[in-house]
């Protein structure tokens, strides 16, 4: 169940993290979603770039798999800030499936 990326869904997952972990967790989301459940994985690479701060607000956060195989996923995550629509942070990541 892949959904075009950034495409906001009714379905949320409420969560308490730092910036920099936003990034990484919701890639994990993303990809346990996309199997329908848990599946070991690894990081391989992950780049993060924050834009801007955002202080005093809810971070929303919008991850995606671009692509989905055998033995490698890549994710994309988008932070905003809630109500704005400018990027805070934007994340890319590969992950190996470990069988």
């Amino acid at each position: 169940m892949r959904g075009k990326p950034f495409e906001k869904c009714s379905e949320r997952i409420v969560v308490c993290l730092p910036p920099s972990d936003a990034g990484r967790y919701g890639d994990g989301v993303a990809i346990f979603r996309a199997f329908g459940g848990f599946r070991n994985i690894t990081t391989v690479g992950q780049t993060i770039s924050f834009m801007r701060l955002t202080t005093n607000t809810d971070v929303l956060i919008y991850a995606s798999v671009q692509k989905l195989g055998k033995n490698i996923v890549f994710g994309e995550v988008v932070l905003t800030a809630s109500g704005a629509e400018a990027i805070a942070a934007h994340a890319t990541a590969t992950w190996a499936l470990i069988p």
